[in-house]
């Protein structure tokens, strides 16, 4: 396997330094034959004068919105845009700071109920590099006018907390993220995940730890099943083994324990920087993830059909050797599955689309993309009749998006 544990590499805007942690390389590979690009119908940037990355989806019926996060000297700026008529509008800051974390991996988003929105970031709450708090700030008008920060994480200890994502529940928002507060002194433990609900009024309840032992930074996932709230995250065992776990929600909202998705049997010493994505409709779950055992770098997709309580077998996406950085959609006739992968001697954004038992319908080769990290995790959204995607073009750090009719 050309793959090797490495380091995780992270750039602090502030102090314009690289600081590194471990991460897994996916080795080179070989993947699924190409197709056309046939039914793509648009490509466009989002225009700059400034650095622009680490690019997001919200999607809410058929409204699209796109956040991002633009350099300026010292300063950091989250801006955020609403598709209209064909065309983005006028981008808006809602959010700077000269003390951000700002990271390929663990980036901003946004999300929406109803006119309420909310979007997060990551403040610097100490000198350590790994040290950061996850902020959040909160809009009643649809992102006329925004309130906060308010911290999340609700402890006091310097530590990294990140790879947030929420869903609409409710009147306000659930949320999940990595926490960091038991690997300090003088614990020294694991990373941990939690989840919380925020109210309408932008404040924290219920927040709970679901697993006290996890990968410390891979992405998170969390979608509202017809049966509730289901979290995906990458676990971590005492022996290495760092595989997919996910906690339900129960009906009288306390959560389940944690379980094993699929036992790859993954045993690695550094983080692989990539957590799955999953998506629902209806009563189906369907879950991606990226998984490198046996010197395989693979991309795989499981499915529920009953809101995610049990999953059908594994199918896999790509046999042998993906670069990984999935995402997943799905309505009630098809799952949509992107991710970053190698035909020949080229790197592709990949785009599957497979029924709702996992049957591949077709697989696209969207456009030609760098692997490296300034790419960032390419994301999609998905309208009635659309899918959506966008990530950062490494050459001119410029944010691209793609529509793509279904």
């Amino acid at each position: 396997m050309i793959g090797q544990v490495k380091s995780r590499l992270r750039f602090l805007k502030k102090s314009k330094i690289v600081k590194c942690k471990n991460f897994f390389i996916p080795a080179i590979a070989l993947l699924f034959a190409a197709c056309t690009n046939s039914s793509i119908e648009d490509r466009d940037k989002v225009h700059s004068s400034n650095p622009s990355g680490e690019p997001s989806l919200l999607v809410e019926g058929d409204q699209v919105y796109l956040s991002w996060v633009e350099t300026s000297n010292d300063t950091a700026q989250l801006f955020i845009s609403h598709r209209k008529l064909a065309k983005w509008s006028e981008p808006q800051m809602i959010a700077s700071g000269t003390d951000w974390f700002v990271n390929w991996a663990d980036f901003p988003s946004l999300y929406k109920n109803g006119s309420m929105m909310m979007a997060h970031y990551l403040e610097m709450s100490a000198p350590g590099t790994y040290t950061y708090d996850i902020k959040y700030i909160f809009s009643r008008d649809e992102g006329k006018n925004w309130s906060g920060p308010y911290k999340l994480n609700q402890d006091t200890v310097k530590a990294e907390h990140g790879f947030l994502t929420a869903i609409a529940y409710k009147s306000g928002f659930y949320v999940t993220w990595l926490d960091g507060r038991h690997t300090g002194e003088p614990t020294d433990g694991a990373m941990s995940i939690r989840a919380a609900y925020i109210d309408n009024n932008g404040h924290v309840t219920n927040s709970n730890e679901l697993d006290n032992r996890t990968c410390d930074c891979c992405q998170t996932s969390i979608i509202l099943a017809k049966g509730g709230p289901v979290v995906f995250y990458r676990d971590r065992s005492e022996d290495e083994i760092r595989d997919m776990s996910f906690v339900k929600m129960d009906t009288d909202e306390s959560w389940s324990e944690p379980k094993n998705l699929n036992e790859d049997g993954w045993q690695i010493k550094g983080c692989p920087v990539n957590g799955p994505r999953a998506d629902a409709s209806k009563n189906k779950v369907a879950v991606a993830w990226f998984t490198g055992v046996n010197s395989q770098d693979q991309v795989k997709l499981k499915i529920s059909e009953d809101g995610g309580i049990t999953y059908g077998k594994p199918r896999i996406i790509d046999a042998k050797n993906a670069l990984g950085r999935v995402d997943i959609k799905m309505n009630n006739q098809n799952i949509f599955v992107s991710w970053i992968g190698k035909v020949d001697k080229q790197y592709y954004l990949r785009l599957g689309t497979y029924d709702l038992v996992g049957n591949r319908v077709e697989v696209k080769n969207i456009t030609p993309i760098d692997p490296g990290r300034k790419t960032g995790f390419p994301r999609m959204g998905l309208t009635s009749d659309k899918l959506w995607l966008t990530w950062t073009e490494a050459a001119t750090n410029s944010i691209q998006f793609r529509e793509i009719k279904i």
